[in-house]
């Protein structure tokens, strides 16, 4: 006859409430863990895949920002949260972006979480690299000096 033990946690009210509970968690947050966030996002353009970002107010379909990303650039989006004013009636987002490597930044006010949209659209190509910035150079004076 098989030996068969009883594990008392397997089958008790308590583990199914921390189950329960975990797995609540879990289909609540969208799969996310501690590093993630659903809010920032990051855009590489190439020459044969040119990115523009745009983000619209899905109330009014109105664009409110829109970056064309430079081929063999990277841009950085990161929304801020939404946060209540006194006095305010609807919640208040920032959203800050970084072009990399050029270091080119901003902040803009933008429509709440649940009421705008980030579109990311591939401009035809290919595009070129931009040309390089390279100092002139000056030849030397005639006579040596």
């Amino acid at each position: 006859m098989p030996n068969r033990t009883r594990n008392p946690i397997a089958g008790s009210p308590a583990a199914s409430l921390a189950a329960a509970a975990l797995l609540g968690g879990v289909i609540a947050g969208g799969l996310s863990g501690c590093q993630s966030s659903d809010d920032r996002y990051r855009f590489q353009s190439s020459p044969h895949v040119p990115k523009s970002v745009t983000v619209v107010d899905t109330s009014t379909e109105e664009v409110v920002w829109a970056y064309d990303i430079p081929v063999g650039s990277e841009l950085r989006v990161n929304f801020g949260e939404d946060k209540y004013e006194y006095g305010a009636l609807t919640p208040n987002a920032k959203m800050r972006y970084v072009l990399y490597p050029s270091g080119e930044r901003g902040e803009i006010a933008v429509p709440p979480r649940g009421s705008r949209r980030l579109d990311m659209t591939v401009r035809p190509g290919p595009e070129e690299f931009p040309a390089p910035e390279i100092d002139p150079v000056v030849p030397p004076a005639p006579g040596g000096g």
